[in-house]
C-alpha cells in the first residue's frame, strides 16, 4: 500500500440489511444490534452501509445518515464504517459524502455515477472517471473505494482506468464485483500494493477470487451466517485454502444457492431475500422493503429455509 492512502481496508467488510416496522421506518434497535453483533467478531473489520444491500436508493437523506451513525455507535472502535453514496451529479455526490462524513463515516463506497443510459459510454475511457473521482477527492477530505461493477453491466472500468484511479490519493479501495475471473486476476496484479482491493461476489466465483488474490471481502450476503464468512476470509489470506474451501461448499454454498442464487429466476430482490434469512434466524422481526422492491412469498420463505438448514444455521 502506497504510504499517501490514510486507510487500509482488509478483512471481511459485510454489507449491512436495515430492517422496517410495517411503516417502513427503520428499526434502529434491531439494527444496532445487528451491527454490534458482525463487529464484535474477529475478521470482521467494518462494514459497508448504505449500498444495494441496504435499500439505500429507498432512504431518505436523513435516512442515511442514521444508518452511518448507528453504524458508528455500534460498531467496536477502530473498526471502519464505509457509507456507499450515489449520485447524478457531482454536487449531489459531494453533499451526500460530505453528510456521511457529519454522521461518523470513516469513508464512502463510490456508487458508478454513469449507470444512466447515456452516460454509460463514458465509462469506457479513463477519462470521465479519473476527471469525477478527481473533482470529488479536490472538494471532499475523505477516503474513496471505487465500485467496479460486473463486467456484463456495460459500466465497468478498464484496467488503465483503474490504475489511474488509484493514483488519486483519496481513492483507497476498490470494491470488485468483476464477475469476469481474467479481468479480475489482470487488475489485480495491477492494483496490488496500491489500494485495497476488496473480491466482491455472492456466487461460487468468489472462491475463485479469493485463490487469485484480494485485500479482503464486500459482500451483502456475509448478513447471514457472518462468523463464517469472516473465517473464511481470514483463511483466504491466511492462504489456507484447504480449510477456506470447506467452509465455503458446506456452510457459505447452500446460503448462495437459496438465497442469493444467480441460477435461479427470482421475483425478489437479495435485500428481500437476505432480510427474510435474518428473520428466520431471529436477528430481525420484520423482512420488509420498500417499494418499488417486492416482499418474500411463502415460496421464498421455503426456499430460503432450505438453504439456511443445509449450512447448519437452522435446524431442521
Amino acid at each position: 500500500m502506497t504510504g499517501n492512502k490514510k486507510i487500509k481496508l482488509t478483512g471481511l467488510y459485510p454489507a449491512p440489511s436495515v430492517p422496517f416496522d410495517v411503516n417502513l421506518n427503520i428499526l434502529k434497535k434491531e439494527f444496532s444490534a445487528h451491527i454490534s453483533s458482525m463487529g464484535n467478531l474477529k475478521g470482521v473489520e467494518g462494514v459497508a452501509v448504505n449500498g444495494h444491500q441496504g435499500e439505500m436508493l429507498s432512504l431518505s437523506p436523513k435516512e442515511r445518515q442514521m444508518v452511518v451513525e448507528l453504524a458508528r455507535e455500534n460498531l467496536p472502535k477502530g473498526k471502519y464504517v464505509i457509507s456507499g453514496v450515489a449520485a447524478p451529479s457531482i454536487f449531489e455526490m459531494v453533499q451526500q459524502i460530505k453528510e456521511a462524513k457529519d454522521a461518523g463515516a470513516d469513508g464512502v463506497l463510490v456508487i458508478p455515477p454513469f449507470d444512466y443510459m447515456p452516460r454509460r459510454i463514458l465509462a469506457r475511457s479513463w477519462h470521465g472517471p479519473v476527471s469525477f473521482f478527481s473533482e470529488i477527492a479536490e472538494k471532499v477530505d475523505l477516503p474513496l473505494v471505487i465500485f467496479q461493477y460486473p463486467y456484463a453491466s456495460g459500466n465497468w472500468y478498464d484496467t488503465e482506468t483503474m490504475v489511474r484511479l488509484s493514483d488519486i490519493d483519496q481513492v483507497v479501495g476498490v470494491k470488485h464485483a468483476i464477475r469476469h475471473l481474467e479481468l479480475y486476476a489482470e487488475q489485480y496484479e495491477a492494483l496490488k500494493g496500491k489500494i485495497s482491493v476488496l473480491a466482491a461476489r455472492d456466487a461460487p466465483g468468489l472462491l475463485s477470487k479469493m485463490l487469485i488474490g484480494a485485500d479482503g471481502i464486500c459482500v451483502g450476503i456475509s448478513n447471514i451466517g457472518t462468523e463464517h464468512w469472516a473465517k473464511f476470509t481470514e483463511l483466504c489470506l491466511r492462504h489456507e485454502f484447504n480449510e477456506a474451501r470447506e467452509i465455503f461448499m458446506y456452510r457459505l454454498m447452500p446460503l448462495i444457492r437459496n438465497v442469493w442464487s444467480e441460477r435461479i429466476p427470482r421475483r425478489v430482490t437479495y435485500s428481500a431475500s437476505t432480510k427474510e434469512a435474518l428473520v428466520q434466524l431471529g436477528i430481525f422481526s420484520s423482512s420488509l422493503v420498500k417499494p418499488p422492491e417486492v416482499n418474500v412469498d411463502d415460496k421464498d420463505r421455503q426456499e430460503i429455509r432450505r438453504g439456511l438448514v443445509m449450512s447448519g444455521l437452522l435446524e431442521t
